[in-house]
């Protein structure tokens, strides 16, 4: 019996982890702490399904911020008078919302561009709400929803515009997670929402033209460890008739990036290990180094994926053909004993 009662707990229990619910969702007062990565990573949009992996072990820091705290707090904003929690990421992004036993449901946000010449924005789902989860959601999960409410840019519709929206919510991905120092989550999630707002502001000396703000974002959930996410890729882009265009891609991570070097200190470690690469960008499917790469070097090359697509074990000679490759973003990993170098080049 006892045996019995155990085996129906676990079960139970690994099914309270694999879907979203209630009571799984984020409570107020808690917070992670999210590392600022590179955002030349790939979203790896296409990387869904059931069994996948997904490998942001080589995520490097970003250039000039290191991290943010991501917190869920009580809502005391009048403006979205219907929300309970505010979901927020400092300087950023500040998403209220609300959820019963039945679903989740946003009533606005708040996108901060720290730009002054595009101000910032402002979603009001004052007049509907925009559902983002029915509850239970697990794998396969899919779901839309329209909304509306008034849209406010600070600098060129201070008093508000109406808007109107539609979200798509996918839980579109179910396998292991791998980040910085092969630290590696099973049965992870990954929910991906898309959603576009659309508008129309009087914008001098032009006359009344269409907003349309759209947010792509992809989470990646352990339930079984934490109810925030392991590992986040945000894009928001604003575009006001083509006048007045903002975009921002965040990438975010729970584990630190490891050995690899953020682009902020990419010229004190070439300095150090006196090693270039050029041209950069690469124009003739062919790179060079400038510098010391000896036999014993391990040199890898990494999409922005974090894949690794070629590798030479003992070293190259002062030229690498990359003219296989597609054109991107790329980065070489130069390991030398337990010196690790990460410099990121881009092949046209």
């Amino acid at each position: 019996m006892k045996t019995f009662l155990l085996f129906i707990f676990t079960v139970v229990t690994f099914i309270g982890f694999s879907q979203f619910t209630q009571s799984n969702e984020p409570q107020i007062g808690e917070s992670s702490i999210l590392y600022v990565c590179d955002s030349s990573f790939s979203s790896d949009d296409s990387n869904k399904g059931d069994g996948v992996t997904w490998d942001f072990s080589l995520v490097t820091a970003d250039a000039g911020e290191t991290n943010k705290a991501l917190s869920v707090q009580a809502s005391s904003n009048s403006n979205f008078s219907t929300a309970t929690k505010i979901t927020s990421i400092p300087s950023f992004l500040e998403t209220y919302w609300a959820s019963s036993s039945n679903s989740k449901s946003s009533k606005g946000f708040i996108y901060y561009t720290n730009d002054n010449s595009v101000g910032n924005f402002e979603v009001r789902f004052n007049t509907d709400d925009e559902k983002i989860l029915d509850y239970p959601s697990a794998f396969g999960s899919t779901q839309t929803d329209t909304y509306s409410g008034t849209f406010i840019n600070s600098m060129y519709a201070a008093s508000g515009s109406p808007c109107t929206g539609t979200i798509s919510s996918n839980i579109d991905g179910r396998g292991t997670l791998i980040l910085p120092g092969n630290n590696t989550y099973t049965n992870v999630l990954r929910h991906k929402v898309t959603e576009t707002t659309n508008s129309t502001i009087n914008l001098a000396p032009f006359g009344p033209v269409n907003v349309v703000v759209t947010r792509v974002q992809y989470d990646y959930y352990d339930l079984a460890s934490s109810t925030l996410p392991l590992f986040s890729y945000i894009d928001i882009a604003y575009d006001a008739g083509g006048f007045i265009k903002d975009r921002i891609t965040l990438v975010l991570t729970s584990i630190a990036p490891g050995t690899a070097v953020s682009t902020a200190s990419l010229q004190d470690d070439l300095r150090a290990s006196k090693i270039k690469v050029y041209p950069n960008p690469v124009t003739g499917g062919v790179f060079y180094f400038d510098g010391d790469v000896s036999n014993d070097s391990e040199v890898s090359i990494i999409d922005p994926n974090g894949r690794e697509i070629l590798k030479y074990s003992n070293g190259v000679n002062d030229s690498v053909d990359v003219s296989a490759l597609d054109s991107g973003v790329y980065f070489i990993r130069i390991t030398s004993g337990t010196v690790v170098s990460v410099i990121k080049i881009i092949i046209e």
